[in-house]
């Protein structure tokens, strides 16, 4: 009996020695911690900041300017001539246009140089003036005694009347009631031989702008025999 206690007291005995060397062994090891023989954490998967990545490089489409091209050559349309031409009803006359004046120019023409009646059997000219204006046309008397010029400048338009039987030039009338109503400046009146009536009168239109600044068209007739205006008509003007 006594020796058995001998024996677990042994065995305790010896349970509290190791249990001191064990202690002693760990402190010896948090000792070598304490003296800066720092262990290396355990990385953290994500913790490092990656690595700076160069930035791919962005692909510039530069447009390039396109080459100048050769300007389109302008074409230069040659101005024409308005040339007239008409014979008197007998056959004994010819009024006509010729010419051109190429140092001014109105809506693409040329002005003709000159405006005459010949007489054909002879060529002698009749009756003549200058300039020849852009526009012009020829309108006989039945008889062939009378001739109206109608000839258009840029700004206005007139008529003259040529007596056959002796060359000589009548000047055509503006009735007064045109006179008055007219503006001052640019009233661009444009006067234009339509018909003969009667063989005896021509029947004139006319079209120009008024001091209302409203533009006003009719016609009236005029006799080269008697001098004398009639027919007159007007109309109540309209604004442009």
């Amino acid at each position: 009996m006594k020796r058995k206690l001998n024996r677990a007291f042994l065995l305790v005995f010896v349970m509290i020695c190791l249990s001191i060397l064990m202690g002693a062994c760990g402190k010896f090891l948090a000792a070598d911690v304490a003296e800066g023989q720092e262990l290396s954490p355990t990385p953290s998967i994500g913790s490092e900041e990656p690595e700076e990545v160069s930035p791919a490089p962005t692909l510039s489409i530069t447009s390039e300017e396109p080459q100048e091209a050769s300007p389109t050559p302008t074409l230069i349309v040659e101005p024409k001539v308005d040339y007239a031409s008409s014979v008197s009803p007998n056959g004994q006359y010819r009024g006509e246009t010729y010419g051109k004046v190429t140092s001014v120019t109105s809506g693409g023409y040329y002005p003709n140089e000159g405006i005459r009646v010949i007489e054909l059997s002879s060529g002698r000219t009749v009756w003549g003036m200058e300039p020849g204006y852009y526009a012009c046309s020829f309108l006989w008397s039945e008889d062939s005694r009378f001739l109206a010029v109608s000839y258009m400048a840029r700004i206005y338009g007139n008529v003259v009347l040529v007596n056959l039987e002796d060359g000589k030039e009548i000047v055509l009338p503006v009735p007064e009631e045109i006179e008055k109503k007219m503006r001052e400046y640019r009233p661009d009146p444009y006067f234009f031989a339509e018909e003969w009536v009667e063989d005896a009168k021509v029947r004139v239109s006319f079209e120009f702008v008024g001091q209302d600044e409203k533009i006003y068209t009719g016609s009236y007739c005029f006799s080269p025999v008697t001098e004398e205006i009639s027919d007159f008509e007007i109309d109540e003007g309209t604004h442009g």
